[in-house]
């Protein structure tokens, strides 16, 4: 494993700590109560920040269209998962369990 990989797994994990650390404060609620929710936002918003050629692109495609009068070519849709959606996937299935 390279040294960015690495920094990227910390990094995430420490954002998600502190997101559910700080809304089990806000709620008064535990740890384990939100870290599954706090884990699946945070899945949906990796799978939707880092694929291509789905519904937000199109979008973006067909805006930049309208204002520009170029059309442009459809990307195919792909998906070619980070590190971090790895690693934000099985802690979302450990706090499942």
């Amino acid at each position: 494993m390279n040294i960015k990989r690495i920094a990227s797994f910390i990094a995430v994990w420490l954002i998600l700590c502190g997101a559910t650390y700080s809304l089990t404060l806000l709620k008064k609620g535990h740890f384990f109560d939100y870290s599954f929710f706090v884990g699946l936002i945070g899945v949906v918003l990796i799978k939707f920040s880092s694929s291509s050629g789905g519904f937000t692109s199109d979008n973006l495609d067909m805006h930049l269209q309208s204002q520009t009068g170029m059309r442009q070519d459809r990307q195919s849709k792909s998906f070619d998962p980070p590190a971090c959606f790895m690693q934000q996937l099985s802690t979302l299935c450990f706090h499942l369990v």
